[in-house]
C-alpha cells in the first residue's frame, strides 16, 4: 500500500491506525506500538496541529504506553504533540 499512496497519505495512517486497534483487541500491546506510532507520524504531516483526530490518536497511543507501563516514552516520543 505505501508503494502505492506513498509513504505519508492519509489512507495509509488510517490503515495503520485499524491495524493498531486490532491487535490492542487481541492484547498484542507491544505489537500494536509500532502501527500507532507511524500512523501518529503520519496524521501529524497531513493533519494541522491540533486537528482533533490528531488528539484522540496522540490519547490512545498514551492509553497504551500506560498498559505495557511504558509511561515515561508517552511524554518522550516525537510523536506526542508539541506544547
Amino acid at each position: 500500500m505505501a508503494s502505492r499512496l506513498g509513504p505519508t497519505h492519509h489512507d495509509l495512517a488510517v490503515t495503520l491506525y485499524d491495524l493498531a486497534r486490532l491487535l490492542l483487541t487481541q492484547q498484542g500491546y507491544e505489537m500494536a506500538k509500532p502501527y500507532f506510532e507511524r500512523a501518529l507520524s503520519i496524521f501529524e504531516q497531513v493533519w494541522a496541529a491540533g486537528h482533533p483526530d490528531q488528539v484522540r490518536l496522540t490519547e490512545e497511543y498514551a492509553a497504551l504506553m500506560c498498559k505495557v507501563e511504558r509511561e515515561k516514552e508517552v511524554f518522550t516520543a516525537p510523536t506526542f504533540p508539541h506544547q
